[in-house]
């Protein structure tokens, strides 16, 4: 019977290609912000599409490559984002001198095919005398 045979369906699809670098979601501290001699520098990047290539993570200090003292990780999300935070935690033999400018700078790649997109961004940041006082708390007897 000829109602068992299948009618021929077209259909149609395009392949959108991830054209946008990775962005940047926090950056502490901010451009030409002051921070303590012992601040833990933090970068979150993010990427819509084809998500963070993690070996491609470079973070400098001062034109130095510090990403292998920095911790970082990538999560991806249920909505297509992948985020990154990258941390800068300073050994005491590397902590900041006061009165001095520094310049911070990242380097990220998303997986884009065939050329992935960089996300390149730069800032600086002053270390300055901490002169809060510490907080304590739970003093017995109070």
């Amino acid at each position: 019977s000829s109602d068992l045979i299948m009618q021929p369906y077209e259909y149609s699809f395009t392949c959108g290609q991830d054209n946008d670098p990775p962005g940047i979601v926090i950056w502490d501290p901010e451009d030409s912000g002051e921070v303590p001699f012992n601040y833990i520098l933090h970068v979150k990047v993010r990427d819509l599409g084809t998500g963070i290539n993690e070996n491609s993570v470079h973070f400098y200090l001062d034109d130095v490559d510090v990403t292998g003292d920095t911790q970082h990780t990538t999560v991806s999300t249920n909505d297509d984002w992948t985020s990154c935070d990258v941390f800068y935690n300073p050994f005491p033999d590397e902590f900041y001198t006061v009165d001095q400018t520094y310049e911070m700078r990242i380097v990220v790649e998303d997986n884009a095919s065939p050329l992935p997109n960089t996300l390149g961004f730069t800032s600086s940041f002053t270390c300055v005398e901490d002169n809060e006082l510490p907080v304590t708390s739970n003093h017995i007897p109070a």
